[in-house]
Parts: C-alpha cells; sequence; structure tokens
C-alpha cells in the first residue's frame, strides 16, 4: 500500500485521477453500450454522452501529460524532445475529442478524428515505452519492473485487437485505465525503488 501512497499535493491530485476520476468515468461513458461491439469514438458522439466523451477526454489526456512531465521531473531523466513531443500528443489528442464523427455527415473530419485519436494514443504508448527504455542502463531494477508492466499491458491490447478483429471500446477502456495507472506507479515506484536501493 505504501507503493501508492502519495507523498505531496500533485500526487495526491494524481493519484485521485488515477486510481478513482480516470477509472470510474472510463466506465460510465464505456458501459452506455457494448464495450465489445462499439467503440468509445462511436458512443461519444452520440448526443446524448457528447460532453461527457469530451470531459473525460481532455482529463484522460491532461492526466497523461501532467503525470509523464512530473515523472521526468522526479526522476531526473528528461530524454531530449520528450515534453515538447508530449505536449504536441496532448495536444493532437484533446483535439481529437472535440472533432465530430459522423462519415455521413462528416466524412473529412471522421478522418481527421480517427487519425488524430490513433496517432496521439500510439505515440503515447511509443512515448512511454521510450521513456522506460531510458532506465535500462540508469536504473535496471526499477526498469525491469516498469518493463514487466508495460509488456503485461501491450500482449492485452494486441490480444484484445486480434480478438475482437477492430478498436473496441473495452481496448479503449483499457487503454486509458491502464496508462494513467501505470504513469502514477512509475512516479512512486520510483521512490519505493530508491528507499529499497
Amino acid at each position: 500500500m505504501k507503493l501508492w501512497k502519495p507523498t505531496n499535493t500533485i500526487e495526491t491530485i494524481l493519484c485521485i485521477l488515477a486510481v478513482i476520476v480516470i477509472p470510474v468515468t472510463s466506465l460510465i461513458l464505456g458501459l452506455q453500450e457494448s464495450v465489445l461491439y462499439e467503440n468509445l469514438t462511436y458512443i461519444g458522439n452520440q448526443p446524448q454522452y457528447r460532453l461527457l466523451f469530451q470531459i473525460w477526454g481532455v482529463l484522460v489526456s491532461v492526466d497523461y501529460l501532467v503525470s509523464f512531465y512530473y515523472l521526468t521531473r522526479k526522476t531526473g531523466v528528461y530524454g531530449k524532445r520528450l515534453i515538447p513531443l508530449a505536449c504536441v500528443l496532448t495536444i493532437m489528442s484533446i483535439s481529437s475529442f472535440f472533432i465530430p464523427y459522423n462519415t455521413e455527415i462528416y466524412p473529412m473530419l471522421s478522418n481527421l478524428h480517427v487519425y488524430a485519436s490513433l496517432l496521439s494514443s500510439v505515440f503515447t504508448i511509443f512515448l512511454i515505452i521510450y521513456y522506460v527504455y531510458l532506465f535500462q542502463f540508469i536504473q535496471p531494477v526499477y526498469f525491469e519492473k516498469c518493463f514487466r508492466f508495460m509488456i503485461s499491458f501491450i500482449i492485452i491490447a494486441v490480444t484484445l485487437l486480434f480478438v475482437l478483429g477492430d478498436i473496441s471500446g473495452i481496448l479503449e477502456l483499457v487503454m486509458s485505465i491502464f496508462l494513467s495507472l501505470f504513469l502514477y506507479y512509475m512516479i512512486r515506484a520510483y521512490d519505493v525503488h530508491k528507499t529499497l536501493t
């Protein structure tokens, strides 16, 4: 339990977001339809869920950016251009939640929505994988712990993608909840790792 216990105000906010707010809002949004057959874009572009979808999207995107920024400052491992790249991905991600998706009425905007959300998601995952990789020679034990979690997530995500044959709501839920929890885990595990070594 010590691992998850925040040590300051910023960590408390990130903990509340990762452990409560993002999982709860993700599930509320995702469970409006069958997450096996519909993705969150479809759900979120229904008029009654549009505002919730946008609030959720902003929360998730900003949480990733703030968590990542805080993590780089806490560990002192920056990597060139990582924060500017994270900012660009966050802007792209937030934008995708406000671009309407309706292939019949807005075919071009719908394509833009798909590309913006897909690219921001994929590159965010690669950014985090790369960041974990930076610890391989600096702090091997910390790297191994984080890497194991990341590999588990990738295996689950790829399995869901192949089994369901598409980017489903359940895959999006797993990703949004996992990445928020994982970034918070990285923040707290760094403290615990330093204490133990």
